[in-house]
């Protein structure tokens, strides 16, 4: 079985990287810290730096992974800025902001594997969907737009079908593709 180390702050994605790479083969090791952000509108240039940086200063290969949620309506805001919006307005803010507009919008995620020489191999995943008009359901600890979004082909959101978001998550493509790089390249 092969070991990655998972650098994230977020116990909700801890717990679901940990169980999509279990599938694949692969322990995770989660390392308990923040990543470093810069500011920029690519999610791959985020998570190429965290990743360059995190496995340079902990001198060991790391995994990381940036999300961010794109509303169709609003040029793809927030963008790679989903926490300081969910942060600033809350998902009530963020359906009054919607009241009225296309509802269309997008998870992806990008998984970062880095290596303490600077080496960055990328993973991506996205999930097209809807946002509800309403919240519903409980999301989980540090996730919480599953409860405003309503992944495409399905009625209910993701914090409603959580069996079927293990299924077809923007994380869980993201990261079955670099559990199957894994399983087919020494690291």
């Amino acid at each position: 079985m092969k070991k990655v180390s998972f650098v994230t702050g977020n116990k909700g994605k801890a717990e679901e990287v940990k169980e999509i790479l279990s599938k694949c083969d692969v322990e995770v090791e989660h390392i308990d810290i923040g990543k470093p952000e810069i500011d920029s509108d690519d999610l791959r240039e985020i998570a190429t730096y965290a990743a360059k940086k995190l496995a340079k200063e902990l001198q060991k290969i790391v995994v990381i992974e940036d999300t961010g949620l794109y509303f169709k309506a609003f040029n793809n805001f927030p963008g790679t800025r989903p926490k300081f919006v969910v942060n600033g307005i809350g998902l009530k803010g963020i359906l009054k902001l919607l009241k009225g507009e296309e509802r269309g919008a997008y998870f992806m995620t990008v998984a970062a594997i880095g290596w303490p020489d600077g080496r960055v191999k990328l993973f991506e995943g996205k999930v097209e969907g809807k946002i509800s008009e309403e919240i519903k359901g409980e999301s989980p600890e540090g996730l919480p737009y599953d409860s405003i979004l309503i992944p495409e082909g399905h009625e209910k959101t993701f914090a409603e079908i959580p069996e079927v978001k293990k299924d077809i998550s923007h994380r869980k493509s993201a990261f079955e593709k670099l559990g199957e790089w894994l399983k087919n390249n020494d690291v």
